[in-house]
């Protein structure tokens, strides 16, 4: 298994997904994710999903990446699962990437991905467990 270190936690790879635990213990299971860290073809701080894969920049990972990153990732690839392949890359994919590198400050503000940061939150809040969640749920 391998295990990156973000600015506010871990992150490690599992067969079926990656474990992201925080420094307080709170911890979330990604499902399905593949995760990879490298130096791709993209900005230095900069991370994209496709296909179920998040790529992530080795700079951005040792430069401040945290799992608010990491989730909004994630949101694009519960984006691209409820919309399929096709929809995905020309409705989102595309238009993100031409956003990203026309005009990278109001890149945030689009709706694709705002709407990839909510899905991305809304995940980790309904999947999140703090270690006192697991213990209690071991008794039941």
């Amino acid at each position: 298994m391998k295990t990156w270190t973000f600015t506010d936690g871990t992150l490690t790879q599992h067969a079926d997904g990656a474990m992201f635990v925080s420094r307080s213990g709170k911890r979330v299971f990604f499902r399905g994710i593949r995760v990879h860290v490298g130096n791709f073809f993209i900005p230095r701080d900069t991370a994209f999903q496709f296909m179920g894969n998040v790529f992530i920049s080795r700079h951005w990972l040792s430069e401040g990446f945290s799992v608010a990153f990491f989730s909004h990732e994630y949101g694009h690839y519960l984006q691209q699962r409820r919309l399929g392949l096709l929809r995905y890359i020309f409705g989102i994919a595309i238009p993100s990437v031409w956003s990203l590198f026309k005009d990278p400050i109001m890149h945030p503000a689009k709706r694709f991905e705002r709407h990839a940061t909510i899905l991305g939150r809304r995940y980790v809040r309904d999947n999140s467990q703090t270690l006192q969640d697991i213990k209690n749920s071991s008794l039941v």
